[in-house]
């Protein structure tokens, strides 16, 4: 036979509200709230603490360069600054040497990519280098989830201990935090959009230029990929090249409230929904087959 019509039946059990089934159902409803809060801070915490992104940085060559040149002894034969007032201390060793950069945008989407540097030092006779010391400053932005500007800068050092033309190196450039930095809503980060080498420094040796650097929450590190070093040919001049990518990376940051809320809702609703279905089960368990209750079918 064919159903032409079905409607749902319903039965309750009544009994008076201070009786102890009532209390029953009152704990099975504390439970159903209390506990998937309390298995969410037990499994690694209800709030995020802190959170991470991928972006790429925009990153901007500000032509700040330290450069200097070692013997084989760990001296320093020859160096060359951007930045007058380090100029001016180099004495005996400054030297000009020829320097070429270029910034490309290989997709066209409006960031760098990637950075190629080029010096070419003219050498005095019998000078041979073995190593090579260069800070180079660069201005780095981030906009996504933090608003963040600031000046730092990449230290590139490598060494040889036979006589070369020239080296070769390539890397990626790195954001180091310490610690998290702030969202968006708590405003824009700008505590060091600030030269690292300026005139509150007590002198321009490396040790005092890198302390500097380093001494900031946020700062700039060179992953190297490869150093290639070239046998002297032409022992008149040296050749340094670099290669700087500019990856997107993961960017840790202090979550906003509503991030917080978005993520612990999901979290607990995780948890409530299973906790939700034996509840029901253990309800219609106790009231069906335990409780003796005055059933009504409607």
């Amino acid at each position: 036979m064919a159903v032409l019509y079905s409607e749902p039946v319903y039965r309750r059990y009544l009994g008076r509200g201070c009786s102890f089934p009532a209390f029953v159902q009152l704990l099975l409803y504390v439970a159903l709230i209390v506990f998937p809060f309390l298995i969410c801070l037990r499994t690694g915490g209800l709030w995020v603490r802190d959170a991470e992104y991928t972006e790429q940085a925009a990153l901007r060559f500000n032509e700040a360069i330290v450069v200097s040149f070692h013997g084989a002894d760990g001296t320093a034969m020859a160096a060359w600054s951007s930045i007058r007032n380090v100029q001016r201390s180099l004495g005996s060793t400054a030297r000009s040497p020829t320097v070429t950069s270029r910034s490309v945008d290989s997709n066209l989407d409006g960031v760098v990519d990637y950075f190629d540097f080029s010096l070419t030092l003219p050498l005095n006779p019998a000078e041979n280098v073995h190593a090579v010391s260069l800070a180079l400053g660069f201005n780095f932005q981030l906009v996504d989830m933090v608003d963040m500007t600031m000046q730092s800068l990449v230290f590139v050092q490598a060494m040889t201990p036979v006589h070369s033309g020239g080296v070769t190196i390539t890397g990626d450039v790195k954001l180091r935090q310490v610690l998290p930095l702030p969202a968006h809503r708590y405003g824009a980060r700008e505590v060091y959009n600030t030269p690292v080498i300026s005139d509150t420094l007590p002198d321009y040796a490396w040790a005092t230029i890198l302390e500097a650097n380093n001494q900031r929450n946020e700062t700039l590190q060179l992953e190297t990929r490869s150093t290639t070093w070239t046998l002297a040919g032409d022992t008149s001049t040296f050749q340094l090249n670099l290669q700087l990518y500019n990856p997107p990376q993961s960017i840790r940051f202090v979550p906003s409230p509503w991030y917080l809320l978005k993520f612990a809702w999901v979290q607990y609703l995780a948890v409530f929904i299973p906790f939700y279905i034996i509840v029901q089960r253990v309800r219609g368990w106790l009231f069906s087959s335990v409780f003796p209750l005055k059933r009504k079918v409607e």
